[in-house]
């Protein structure tokens, strides 16, 4: 215990295990996301798009979108379904982002997932309020598949940045500590 707290006296071992808590906590939130444009992809009839229901508990988003249509957008239900993980996630983040001259490359990844985030579950959200005022299914899946694609690459993008700024920062604490 005493060599563990020596190692932790050091604030770039504190920043490393933070990092890792974003890599694993950046793997809960973009698999579902992947996933989540896997399934809405896998649509291809108005048959089915009852799938839409296997994706409501899919993301912060879809959580919101099916209280909305669901017509029961209350505080409550609101607050109650956010996710611990999605919290501690974007805490992680919002804290990452502020700028330290000696890890701005840290700042930069955060604030670029920060956007990658914010952009696709805002292009989510305007795209379900679109569906549900069109009134064609080909458009209506045509719309479903472009935020699939959104979904998925960006999804993609989140774990990518994540794990390299995790593997950068070890590489770089290794020749640090190799250094002195």
């Amino acid at each position: 215990m005493i060599k563990l707290n020596r190692w932790l006296d050091r604030p770039e071992h504190r920043i490393f295990i933070f990092l890792g808590l974003w890599v694993i906590f950046s793997w809960l939130i973009a698999v579902p996301e992947v996933q989540l444009g896997r399934h809405m992809i896998e649509i291809n009839s108005t048959s089915q798009i009852v799938n839409l229901s296997l994706i409501r508990n899919s993301t912060l988003v879809t959580r919101f979108v099916a209280q909305y249509l669901d017509k029961v957008p209350l505080i409550t239900n609101i607050i109650y379904s956010i996710s611990w993980h999605e919290v501690v996630f974007f805490t992680l983040l919002i804290l990452f982002s502020f700028k330290d001259k000696n890890y701005l490359y840290l700042s930069y990844s955060a604030k670029t997932i920060i956007i990658v985030q914010i952009s696709m579950h805002v292009y989510l959200l305007i795209q379900m309020f679109r569906i549900n005022q069109v009134t064609n299914p080909i458009t209506a899946l045509n719309l479903i598949n472009q935020v699939a694609i959104v979904y998925q690459v960006l999804g993609v993008l989140t774990l990518v940045l994540s794990f390299i700024t995790f593997v950068f920062f070890t590489i770089k604490l290794g020749a640090n500590s190799l250094h002195e």
